[in-house]
């Protein structure tokens, strides 16, 4: 595994939530999808932003009303990862169980696994360029 690319945090009102992090943090906002917006996956569960650091180094991932994924208030680190179904793979074998299925999202795919204390983590492959 890479590097932590980026954190998933929970958020009760995701406008509020951007306000924040934007004017008060100094993130920028690289994408904001709306449950109603007419291009949105239908499969979508959550309104979502991605924000980034000024290096673009890590994602802040604002995802309203979270608690399907963690829980209420937990944030999720996400590992990015060169190849998600060798990595997935490797870990398996090393006893790690996955929750669900790989999530594609077009620019990226994702899965999400759990540590022996119940915490959730997300490997992630960003779309090669």
């Amino acid at each position: 595994m890479s590097y932590i690319g980026h954190l998933w945090i929970p958020v009760s009102n995701l406008d509020k939530s951007l306000e924040f992090y934007k004017q008060k943090l100094g993130l920028k906002e690289a994408m904001t999808v709306r449950l109603d917006d007419e291009d949105a996956d239908p499969n979508l569960k959550n309104a979502f932003s991605i924000l980034l650091t000024a290096d673009e180094k890590l994602s802040f991932i604002l995802v309203e009303s979270a608690e399907t994924l963690a829980g209420k208030g937990r944030i999720v680190p996400g590992w990015v990862v060169e190849n998600l179904a060798g990595t997935r793979q490797s870990l398996e074998k090393k006893g790690v169980e996955f929750i669900g299925d790989v999530i594609d999202f077009g620019m990226f795919q994702y899965i999400h696994f759990k540590d022996p204390d119940g915490n959730l983590f997300q490997l992630t492959e960003m779309e090669k360029e």
